[in-house]
């Protein structure tokens, strides 16, 4: 996801009890030893459950729930910001014992093997020494050790369903009677949370084949996923949304932000050019028609007495046009909201950290130069907010970790301006968003507010 500083919003709660009879069968943890391992390859065979590189292609930092020896039984938090990965251990109200972390690198090529190293070496030490992690233990045996038959058997089967992501076993069956040493702590980590990661992947994109928000946020969490199936999900939504009666908005909106292939969005104009009505002619022309789209619109409109009539038609062509240059929507419309929001407590986070709910006016209003007299639009306002929380830790060793959280929210408010002020206030209720805290001062949210699209309405 474009190496995003938010968390990711990765939702699959059962993931744990899907695989405990996975978990129960790996193989235990190695001796403790002081020495922190460097990053270490994981085992082939668990590359057919790799969703790793789907998340963008670079580091990703995976939080998890452990069991009394150690490893992860559920994931809580994907991220791929070092800081917002590390401050579950460094606030105060979190419960070292039960939560760890780990940095996984996809592999270069379909030939190697993905690379599990330490979400941060000092801190991870210390954790060692007092016994709250055994990550950074090492018996400095080689950590690539192969998965046998049996192993990499169970794991397919706990991803059973996921298509090309599961694999034939690469290992003989001679080899599965083989005894051999158990794996560091952290190579058997990184193998019983790729599976993990393979089924809420799986999970994620049977939600987005539901259409609806849930496709813009399976894209948006798995930007490099595999392209059959971000086709998959778009073709879902742009079908969900023409197969429904009356939902013209909702077809704009895929229209807008889904990453369409140009056969998917030819399938969406016509679908719009098909209602026969001057909405349907004007939101083909915004979303990339051409002059015909505006000439039919013109002539259903010279049919129509009332206000659907042409100086409608100019109005809205006109004020599309000028939307097109730079910094439109600066120049056409006015945003305000005051510099202090409201802040009201949230719900605990999935990681048990304090919430804020924002809350504030937030008014629209046509500058002149938008040139608006006779239409009433639809103007879908995106309202965003990014805070950030700093923390410093000092080990028992007497090394300082410092590390910066970053966590964001928004929603798209839909004002609707008519004639004659063409202006109007909305409160605005932001999703939940981290709260205050850390270490130092880092003032509050920023707030961005954006235009995104202007619409006729009918």
């Amino acid at each position: 996801m474009m190496t995003d500083p938010r968390p990711t919003p990765f939702r699959h709660a059962l993931t744990g009890l899907l695989l405990a009879p996975v978990l129960a069968a790996l193989t235990g943890c190695s001796g403790p030893a002081p020495t922190p391992p460097a990053a270490a390859s994981v085992p082939a065979p668990a590359r057919s459950a790799d969703v790793t590189g789907f998340f963008g292609g670079g580091d990703i930092f995976v939080v998890y729930d452990r069991d009394s020896g150690g490893l992860p039984t559920a994931i809580r938090r994907v991220t791929t910001d070092p800081g917002t990965a590390l401050e579950p251990f460094l606030a105060e109200q979190v419960n070292a014992h039960t939560l760890d972390c780990l940095r996984l690198t996809p592999a270069p090529s379909a030939a190697a093997a993905p690379l599990a190293g330490l979400c941060d070496a000092r801190l991870w030490h210390s954790r060692a020494t007092e016994g709250t992690s055994t990550l950074a233990l090492s018996d400095a045996r080689d950590p690539l050790i192969r998965l046998t038959d049996t192993t990499l058997s169970q794991m397919q089967q706990a991803v059973s369903g996921l298509g090309s992501l599961t694999g034939s076993p690469s290992a003989a069956p001679a080899e599965a009677a083989t005894v051999r040493p158990p794996a560091p702590p952290l190579v058997e980590a990184a193998r019983r949370v790729i599976p993990l990661l393979a089924l809420g992947y799986s999970a994620d994109r049977t939600a987005a084949l539901g259409g609806g928000d849930s496709a813009a946020a399976f894209l948006h969490t798995y930007p490099s996923a595999p392209e059959p199936d971000r086709l998959a999900v778009t073709d879902a939504a742009l079908r969900q949304a023409l197969n429904r009666p009356g939902a013209t908005g909702e077809l704009r909106r895929v229209l807008r932000v889904l990453p369409l292939t140009p056969d998917q969005k030819t399938q969406g104009l016509n679908a719009l050019r098909q209602l026969q009505s001057l909405d349907g002619w004007l939101s083909a022309l915004r979303l990339g028609g051409s002059a015909t789209d505006l000439r039919q619109a013109r002539a259903l409109a010279a049919r129509s007495p009332g206000r659907h009539d042409t100086r409608v038609v100019e109005e809205s062509a006109a004020l599309d046009q000028a939307l097109r240059a730079p910094d439109g929507a600066a120049a056409l419309f006015s945003l305000s909201a005051p510099a202090h929001w409201n802040s009201q407590p949230g719900p605990p986070d999935s990681l048990s950290l304090k919430t804020a709910v924002l809350s504030a006016p937030v008014t629209l209003s046509a500058r002149p130069t938008a040139r608006l007299h006779s239409g009433t639009y639809d103007v879908t306002v995106r309202i965003s907010a990014v805070s950030s929380r700093s923390y410093s830790h000092r080990t028992p060793q007497g090394e300082t970790v410092q590390a910066t959280a970053r966590s964001s929210t928004e929603t798209d408010v839909v004002f609707t301006l008519s004639p004659p002020a063409y202006r109007q206030t909305l409160t605005v209720v932001l999703p939940e968003i981290a709260a205050p805290g850390g270490s130092a001062d880092t003032g509050g949210p920023e707030i961005t507010l954006s235009v995104r699209s202007v619409d006729l309405k009918p």
